[in-house]
């Protein structure tokens, strides 16, 4: 058997500009990249170069999605022979070739991650804490798993199929301590954790141990639990099971992906000297859209169990208003929010109370879609402590809330962020690293799934 070949995300992207679309077998959920009636089609999910996590988690259709870093770099080709200190320390020098300034970039920044990785996951799996030793099993189960991927930009057919099945049966020793580990775990972090890094370990007998029944459990008050259970019934093809799982995730009082609580635990056992910080920021960068993906396709969205041909059912109907309401006013996500949105326009609800949860979606957009940036910002230290401050905010309060006071702080109405989106990126906010994680994560957990399904 031939090892699919390592990827780097960084790479791919300045490769590939490509729109992946991520279809019902694999969230649960048909989506489309293009226009059409919410009420028939979910939030359209676009992983493009340079659109990371925004347009993997919100962006609708007509949202604009500016070019990645690449482009920059062309701005500065004319500053031959400039050189450019990194954060931390470390040059690159500017001399109008993009494609090498783009990929002595990307070492950089990955050397620096390494460098900053192997003191901090030490500093974790040492840790009595068992959430924190569970944080460093995932984030190294992830990071195998996604640096083995083959590029699914030039994998194609029934070859490359083989190849990612192939992937899914090979063993992995930090998955499957992570998996031992929450098998005696109450945590339902930690067992979640696990439950996310086996999405992708069809061969693993540990593996096999974990339910998502076990998860729910543990976690009875958070929808995200409940929809992992509803999806593995809806594999089995148990309707009955699906209602009962749909119904807790209607009395549930939390919609939380707790996508940041993860790197939330790396920055606090990473070092906090200025020296580490750009290789910090790009691991807890990695650390949050791994988990996002993951999360995303173990968890998906209910909008199939709501559409509106099946709403005549009254119990159908009570569920989904419940539903709804606990997504689009309850959710810690973007994703979590426009679900809600989408039920709630198959519901009929008044387009009052959609248009603001639109324009708080396209108000979020226009605060994180801009991936342009020059090499000196990207390696700048004041754009890697911004990637830390924002990962802690989403991780204290939620992507919701803290898009909320980013706004707030801003002095602007919401339906004038939304109409900034409509017209197209305008606010530099996530750095280059962490949208090339989102777009990679995104295509490699797509391609994987769809094998396991």
């Amino acid at each position: 058997m031939v090892a699919p070949a390592p990827i780097d995300p960084w790479q791919r992207r300045r490769r590939r500009a490509a729109a992946i679309v991520v279809g019902a077998g694999v969230l649960g959920l048909a989506l489309w990249v293009g226009h059409g009636d919410p009420e028939a089609q979910p939030p359209a999910v676009q992983a493009k170069e340079g659109g990371g996590f925004d347009a993997l988690r919100l962006a609708g259709p007509d949202v604009a999605v500016a070019e990645g870093p690449a482009e920059a770099l062309s701005a500065v080709a004319a500053e031959a022979g400039e050189e450019i200190e990194a954060c931390g320390g470390g040059w690159v020098r500017v001399d109008g070739d993009e494609k090498r300034v783009a990929a002595d970039i990307d070492a950089l920044i990955l050397a620096k991650r390494d460098q900053v990785g192997r003191v901090t996951l030490a500093a974790m799996r040492a840790s009595a804490d068992e959430r924190v030793r569970a944080a460093a099993l995932y984030y190294q189960s992830r990071l195998a798993f996604f640096s083995t991927q083959s590029d699914v930009g030039d994998c194609k057919g029934a070859d490359c199929a083989r190849k990612l099945e192939a992937q899914l049966l090979l063993p992995e020793a930090h998955r499957d301590d992570l998996a031992r580990l929450a098998q005696s775990s109450t945590d339902p972090i930690v067992y979640g954790w696990a439950v996310a890094a086996c999405r992708s370990a069809r061969g693993s007998p540990t593996c096999q141990l974990l339910s998502a029944a076990q998860w729910a459990r543990l976690d009875p008050e958070n929808a995200v639990a409940w929809l992992a259970l509803a999806d593995e019934a809806r594999a089995r093809r148990d309707a009955q099971a699906v209602d009962d799982a749909m119904f807790h995730v209607a009395s549930a009082r939390s919609y939380d992906h707790a996508e940041a609580k993860l790197s939330a635990v790396i920055l606090d056992h990473a070092p906090a000297d200025e020296a580490s910080l750009l290789g910090v920021a790009e691991m807890a960068a990695r650390g949050y859209y791994f988990l996002a993906a993951d999360t995303a396709l173990i968890s998906p969205p209910p909008v199939p169990y709501c559409r509106a041909k099946d709403l005549d059912d009254s119990n159908r109907r009570e569920t989904c208003e419940r539903i709804a309401n606990l997504a689009a006013e309850r959710s810690t996500s973007y994703w979590g929010q426009y679900t809600g949105r989408v039920i709630g326009k198959a519901l009929g609800w008044p387009s009052e109370r959609l248009k603001r949860l639109e324009d708080e979606r396209r108000a979020y957009a226009a605060l994180r879609v801009d991936r342009s940036g020059e090499p000196k910002e990207m390696l700048s230290c004041g754009r890697a402590r911004a990637e830390v401050e924002l990962i802690r905010n989403v991780a204290d309060h939620g992507e919701v809330e803290t898009a909320r006071k980013a706004i707030v702080a801003m002095g602007r109405p919401v339906h004038e962020r939304a109409e900034d989106a409509q017209r197209g990126p305008a606010v530099p906010s996530a750095s280059p690293s962490m949208e090339a994680a989102a777009s990679s994560v995104a295509a490699e957990a797509t391609q994987a799934s769809a094998v396991a399904r």
